[in-house]
């Protein structure tokens, strides 16, 4: 773990990172610490707490700060975002924005994507009237059939094994 002087000064360098005045000495920050109770709990993952400025407001100071919970000052750095509050995309927005999402490789990615039938249909059309390949055909059979290799790997495989397997025996006869 690090030193509580350390993990002062880079709260003191994220505060001026973030243009944020940081009034408090060591000794002062450390104090606000302990009298929470909370010190050991310092963090910013799941249960933890973390020094919080009233309405995220302000530099930190005594008088300024408290010690919360991360939850609640996530909590509260979301509700003092005023840049969307009341703020209501018009119907036509949205289906632009809905249609500029289709297709996103980001989309795509996620888990549970799901072609829409719109494209389901482009890729089957685009597909008709085209032969496969006689290697495209054989490895959608072994995809279906649950064989993973072609026959001839299988023939050379059992022969490498064979093979092994009188070594073995002459070794031992």
């Amino acid at each position: 773990m690090k030193p509580l002087r350390t993990r002062f000064h880079e709260h003191k360098h994220s505060a001026a990172q973030r243009g944020i005045a940081f009034l408090l000495t060591f000794e002062e920050w450390l104090k606000i610490w302990e009298d929470s109770g909370h010190l050991a709990q310092r963090g910013n993952r799941k249960g933890c707490y973390q020094m919080a400025r009233y309405g995220d407001k302000g530099p930190y100071a005594v008088g300024n700060v408290r010690i919360i919970s991360l939850h609640e000052n996530v909590i509260e750095a979301c509700a003092g975002n005023s840049w969307n509050a009341g703020r209501k995309h018009s119907p036509e927005i949205r289906v632009k924005m809905s249609q500029a999402a289709i297709g996103r490789p980001a989309t795509k990615g996620t888990k549970g994507f799901k072609h829409s039938a719109e494209s389901k249909l482009k890729m089957r059309n685009a597909k008709k009237g085209k032969k496969l390949s006689a290697e495209t055909r054989e490895k959608m059979r072994q995809y279906h059939t649950g064989r993973k290799r072609p026959k001839s790997t299988c023939e050379k495989i059992s022969a490498a094994k064979r093979a092994r397997d009188k070594a073995r025996m002459d070794l031992h006869a």
